[in-house]
């Protein structure tokens, strides 16, 4: 999902297969934080996620607040799990209920690389996404950990697995493997080792 797309469906008359109320995943920059205090005296925020596509509000309960407060800085790179929330006359916000880092892991002097191509990953679509949606998704997110483990996608809906292009291996860290599976759920995410 980007924010093209978000936007796109708040200002569609049409359908679009994106809904008000639709969990949907997020990657990108935050470029802006404004952090609130409740009524009930909790902290909250409000920031703007930004990918290649456009920009998109995040609203951080108390609840994830409290999980996730560190992440939420400027300039910080995140993926977020959430639920789509349209207004009329505003951009779309996502009702933040999670989020992790998104960035590749520097491996410390004294361990080996991850990237020296010791295993394979393994990626399974659901089917609760359209199928071109996933996908997109996917290669953005190999896209932020290059390196050179390969990575095998099995699509389901009767498609063939299939392998990708070396370009899009991957850096196969503990980070990656996180947000595999914060992408498509952790049952669907295989780290073997040849």
């Amino acid at each position: 999902m980007n924010a093209a797309d978000l936007i796109a469906a708040s200002e569609s008359e049409t359908p679009t297969g994106i809904n008000d109320g639709q969990e949907v995943v997020m990657g990108g920059i935050v470029t802006a934080v404004n952090q609130k205090v409740t009524k009930n005296n909790q902290m909250m925020a409000f920031a703007v996620l930004e990918d290649l596509y456009g920009e998109v509000e995040l609203v951080v309960f108390p609840n994830a607040y409290e999980r996730y407060n560190a992440l939420l800085a400027e300039d910080s790179i995140i993926l977020v799990r959430g639920k789509l929330n349209f207004k009329e006359e505003e951009l779309p916000k996502i009702l933040v209920n999670e989020a992790k880092p998104l960035q590749k892991e520097q491996p410390q002097d004294d361990q080996t690389p991850y990237n020296d191509s010791k295993g394979v990953v393994k990626l399974r679509l659901t089917c609760d996404k359209p199928f071109e949606e996933a996908m997109n998704d996917i290669v953005g997110l190999l896209g932020a950990y290059p390196g050179s483990e390969p990575v095998i996608i099995y699509p389901g809906e009767g498609r063939k697995p299939m392998k990708a292009p070396e370009n899009l291996y991957v850096n196969a860290s503990s980070e990656f493997l996180a947000a595999a599976g914060l992408l498509l759920g952790r049952e669907n995410v295989k780290y073997d080792l040849r």
